[in-house]
């Protein structure tokens, strides 16, 4: 009697079914040791304003037409020196802020002092950016 009852039509779509079912089950869909874990993209906070943050780092990265401003050079130098010395390392060695003194105009200044301030947490300020 098993026999014929395998062998029917009606109990094979049955069979693979549960054999379906039983795999799907058993199979791991997603294994994480210390729980889910969801890859986010980082994002700039939004509390910034862009318009300076963007300056500031187009200055930061050398994107900007630089210019002669020979009563900002002394002031600009020792702000930049200081600026360079809090960078990271990696960021010290690509960069080299007090080259930009005397080159760059005040709103440049204030908008690379701007842009450290939010991307590497560093002022000129001897209290800490945040």
């Amino acid at each position: 009697m098993s026999y014929t009852l395998l062998n029917s039509n009606h109990f094979k779509p049955v069979l693979i079914y549960n054999f379906i079912l039983i795999f799907i089950s058993l199979y791991p869909i997603n294994v994480n040791a210390s729980g889910s874990y969801v890859a986010r993209l980082t994002r700039p906070p939004t509390s910034i304003i862009i318009d300076k943050y963007q300056l500031g780092k187009q200055v930061f990265v050398g994107k900007v037409s630089l210019g002669d401003y020979p009563t900002l050079k002394k002031t600009q130098n020792i702000d930049l020196l200081k600026l360079q010395s809090k960078l990271p390392k990696r960021a010290k060695i690509k960069t080299k802020l007090p080259a930009l003194a005397g080159k760059i105009n005040f709103k440049e200044m204030e908008a690379l002092i701007y842009y450290l301030k939010i991307r590497f947490h560093i002022s000129l300020d001897t209290n800490k950016a945040r």
